[in-house]
């Protein structure tokens, strides 16, 4: 079959148009990309993501928006995420929880709303230890004599957290292993009522972040006595950890940036690129500087090496924990 020159001129224009069409769509990113928070308003989780999305979008030179997803203390919005088409476009900003949630499933024999293998890290932007406080006129002053009243009333003692198999409880849990205790759990429906439930004298011990500590132990309310994680932090430099203690617990409540599992190489390549940018932004290292939460900033593949031993302790605790509180 013969083409007249005009006529194969003419499909090699279209042809060479289509290409640099397909071209264009396949640079990323070319439309606004949505950051999910699958955690309620207000909470540090929020306070990453909204101070992160203006920075990326200076990395990225698009509009990233924030989205609240929250529901089943997180499983809605990360479920969301990690069943969304993995074009870049829809981003998960989490916590610790995005490790609990399936093993809290499989533990109560439920059938698990997503997978962590279902999500790509992408980097990891804070990590806070937890606080193990008492109230200011209890007889317990350091972690020796709560360690003492623990063993000497065993199962008696309460202590609050945000929720079973929550990020406080679980490493309490950790703890009391560890360090051959027993004590009744007391959940509330998060970290403020856990807080309050310290202060209002309902239970003997309470749990929290760095960020919620803080301002109880300057208004004398609350007093420090053991920090949950690998070593000290310089908010309370004199509350020891429970490494120092001989009980090897690593565990802190962190927020990372998480994409779909199989999101095309170079979208990932790019949000890893943009994400170290705005990590080392001064506007945002200040946000998180008055969020009253630890800068701790690992880039994808130490984040990922990370996830994969916390995902064994954490697995292991929840399991030794079982089906119901432990009393």
């Amino acid at each position: 079959m013969r083409f007249s020159a005009g006529f194969a001129g003419t499909l090699l224009w279209a042809a060479a148009f289509a290409g640099s069409g397909a071209f264009a769509q396949d640079v990323y990113p070319s439309r606004p990309i949505t950051i999910v928070n699958p955690l309620p308003p207000g909470g540090t989780t929020d306070l990453v993501a909204r101070a992160l999305a203006p920075v990326l979008e200076k990395q990225l030179g698009q509009t990233v928006l924030v989205e609240n997803r929250s529901g089943a203390a997180g499983a809605v919005g990360t479920a969301f995420v990690a069943n969304a088409r993995p074009d870049g476009y829809t981003l998960l900003l989490t916590q610790t929880s995005l490790l609990l949630i399936p093993e809290a499933d499989k533990a109560l024999g439920r059938q698990a709303t997503f997978a962590v293998s279902q999500l790509e890290p992408l980097a990891r932007f804070t990590a806070d230890p937890i606080v193990v406080a008492v109230q200011s006129e209890n007889t317990i002053q350091n972690a020796k004599d709560l360690i003492k009243q623990i063993h000497d009333r065993p199962g008696q003692m309460t202590f609050s957290s945000s929720g079973v198999f929550g990020p406080m409880h679980v490493p309490m849990e950790m703890f009391l292993r560890a360090s051959g205790g027993r004590m009744r759990h007391v959940p509330t429906n998060g970290g403020g009522p856990a807080i309050t439930a310290l202060l209002g004298g309902h239970v003997d011990v309470g749990l929290m972040v760095i960020a919620g500590a803080t301002a109880q132990v300057k208004a004398g309310k609350i007093r420090p006595v053991v920090l949950l994680g690998a070593e000290r932090n310089s908010a309370f430099p004199d509350v020891p950890s429970t490494t120092e203690l001989g009980f090897p617990i690593d565990f802190t409540v962190w927020t990372g940036l998480f994409a779909p599992a199989k999101t095309p190489d170079a979208a990932v390549a790019k949000l890893s690129a943009a994400v170290s940018a705005a990590a080392n932004d001064p506007t945002f290292k200040e946000a998180m500087e008055r969020a009253g939460t630890q800068m701790a900033y690992l880039g994808r593949d130490d984040f990922r090496a990370y996830l994969a031993k916390q995902l064994k302790d954490v697995s292991a605790a929840v399991a030794a924990i079982g089906p119901g509180p432990r009393q």
